[in-house]
């Protein structure tokens, strides 16, 4: 059977590759269909391997799009005002405020903007990054220097990680493509990409 690692570098893993396969290993990510799903969302959520930390490089039509009503953004005027704050403007905007302490636990200020997305799976907020922490190294270590998502191993290491604990796999060993893009991303953004990198998956280990 092919392995983890090979079919991660044809889709463009390059670092990431033996990475990836140990961590499908150590979290028990074991069918050629699960990894499939686990790879094809690893793929799309980092931008084809190229970003462990979100981009956030929203317009203000598009910042307005995607998150509508979220603390109370409802303009376009809204919406340019926070784009031309820069990243972290954005980032507190969509990830901070009342929003963020109800949804991710990103109570202090600044949390926004330091714990938006990072490591393959662009683990976000306060409350996923201390969990992470916690389980991974039983202390605080993550939260107190998130940039060590943004490095393996734990870049690879966090996506394995919140893949089990979200349950992730569940619907990636039923094939659903929707479902297991939920539990990823909360949503369904990036579905047909996610669809192309998952047959792209499927086709690599065998399986198509």
């Amino acid at each position: 059977m092919v392995s983890t690692e090979t079919v991660a570098a044809a889709m463009g893993a390059g670092m990431y590759a033996q990475p990836l396969e140990d961590v499908c290993i150590r979290f028990g990510i074991v069918s050629a269909l699960e990894k499939s799903h686990f790879l094809a969302h690893m793929a799309v959520e980092s931008q084809g391997f190229s970003r462990v930390r979100e981009n956030l490089g929203y317009s203000a039509a598009r910042l307005l799009e995607v998150f509508p009503g979220r603390n109370g953004l409802t303009t376009l005027a809204q919406a340019k005002a926070i784009v031309a704050g820069g990243r972290n403007a954005i980032a507190e905007a969509i990830y901070g405020g009342a929003w963020g302490a109800a949804k991710l636990g990103n109570t202090q200020p600044g949390d926004g903007a330091r714990f938006s997305g990072l490591s393959l799976i662009h683990l976000t907020g306060r409350a996923n990054v201390t969990a992470y922490s916690q389980a991974i190294y039983g202390d605080d270590r993550v939260v107190r220097d998130p940039s060590m998502l943004e490095k393996l191993p734990d870049a690879a290491l966090a996506a394995g990680w919140y893949w089990v604990w979200r349950g992730c796999g569940e619907p990636a060993r039923r094939d659903d493509l929707r479902g297991s893009t939920r539990k990823v991303n909360g949503g369904l953004n990036g579905l047909a990409d996610r669809a192309i990198k998952l047959a792209q998956a499927k086709k690599l280990f065998g399986i198509a």
